[in-house]
C-alpha cells in the first residue's frame, strides 16, 4: 500500500488547527486551503470547549471570491451599514465582525474592479433614515471613494416580527399594507442555491417559485407557481401568502396597483400565463 502524501506544509495546518493558544498570522496563495484550515480550527476551539459558537467572530474574504464577482460581471451589490460605531453596530446586528472590516474588505474589491478595468459590480452602500446628520456625513466620507452610489433607506419591518422596536430602540413608521404588493409582478429574488422567491423580504423563502438549478429564469417566471402569488394578489387573497400577510415592505413601492379593476386584472394575467420557451 501506497502511504499517504503529507503536504510540504503538515506542519503548518497543524498548527493553525491545534495551536489554540497561540495568535497566528497565515500567508499563503489563493486556492491553497486557508479557508479550510480556518474552519479546521474553529471546529477544534468548540471541540475542546474553549467557546461556545455565540462567542466567535470569523470573517473571511478572499481575493478568489471578490475575482469572480468582477469577472462573472456581478451587476449590482448591496451593502447595508447599520451602525458605524462598534457597539451600536453589535447592538443592531448582533455581530461581533469589525466594522473596519467592512470598509477593508468593500475597499479591496473597488480597487480590484477598478485594475480590472471594470465598471462591474456597481457598489451601494446604504443607511437607514433614521441615521442622524452627524452618521450620514460620516458615512459619506468613510464610503465616498469606495462607494459608486450611496443611499439612505426607509426603516420597515419586513417580516412582520413583533417586539423589533422594543429591541432595537427604535420608533418604526406607521404604514397602511397595500391591498396588492407589486414586487411579484417585476422582481424576483435569488439565494444562494438557486432557490427562486417572490422578492428580497421574503427572507426564509416561505414564497419558494422555484430553482434555477433545474429550470430557467424564463420558466421561473411564466411558471404556475409565481402566477398563483400573482392570481391570489389580484384576488384579494394577499393574507393566504405567508410571506405577505403581515409585510408591510410594498409601501417602499413608487407603484401602487390597488385600484386595478377585475378586468385589467384579468388582462395581467393573461399576461404573465406560463410560455413554452422557443429556440
Amino acid at each position: 500500500m501506497t502511504p499517504t502524501r503529507q503536504p510540504a506544509d503538515a506542519e503548518a495546518r497543524t498548527a493553525i488547527r491545534d495551536a489554540l493558544d497561540d495568535t497566528l498570522v497565515v500567508e499563503a496563495a489563493a486556492g491553497t486551503g486557508k479557508t479550510t484550515e480556518l474552519v479546521k480550527r474553529i471546529l477544534r476551539v468548540l471541540e475542546t470547549g474553549r467557546a461556545r459558537m455565540e462567542e466567535i467572530v470569523a470573517v473571511t474574504f478572499t481575493e478568489k471570491a471578490a475575482g469572480e464577482l468582477i469577472e462573472g460581471q456581478l451587476d449590482y451589490l448591496r451593502v447595508s451599514i447599520y451602525a458605524l460605531e462598534q457597539e451600536a453596530h453589535r447592538a443592531f446586528t448582533n455581530s461581533k465582525v469589525p466594522i473596519e472590516r467592512i470598509r477593508e474588505n468593500l475597499q479591496r474589491l473597488r480597487q480590484m474592479r477598478d485594475d480590472a478595468g471594470s465598471v462591474y459590480p456597481h457598489i451601494y452602500v446604504k443607511m437607514l433614515e433614521n441615521a442622524s446628520p452627524e452618521d450620514e456625513a460620516k458615512l459619506r466620507e468613510l464610503y465616498g471613494d469606495i462607494a459608486d452610489e450611496i443611499g439612505l433607506e426607509f426603516l420597515h419591518n419586513m417580516t412582520g416580527a413583533d417586539g423589533i422596536e422594543e429591541r432595537l430602540g427604535v420608533e418604526l413608521p406607521k404604514h397602511r399594507q397595500r391591498k396588492v404588493c407589486p414586487s411579484p409582478f417585476y422582481t424576483t429574488s435569488v439565494g444562494a442555491n438557486g432557490d427562486v422567491t417572490i422578492c428580497c423580504a421574503d427572507w426564509n423563502f416561505t414564497s419558494k417559485v422555484g430553482n434555477l438549478a433545474t429550470q430557467s429564469l424564463r420558466e421561473i417566471w411564466f411558471g404556475e407557481a409565481l402566477q398563483d402569488i400573482r392570481r391570489r394578489m389580484l384576488t384579494g387573497q394577499r393574507r393566504t401568502i405567508k410571506s405577505c400577510a403581515n409585510c408591510n415592505w410594498d409601501f417602499y413601492h413608487p407603484d401602487n396597483i390597488d385600484g386595478v379593476t377585475p378586468e385589467k386584472a384579468q388582462q395581467v394575467l393573461e399576461f404573465y400565463e406560463p410560455k413554452t420557451e422557443t429556440v
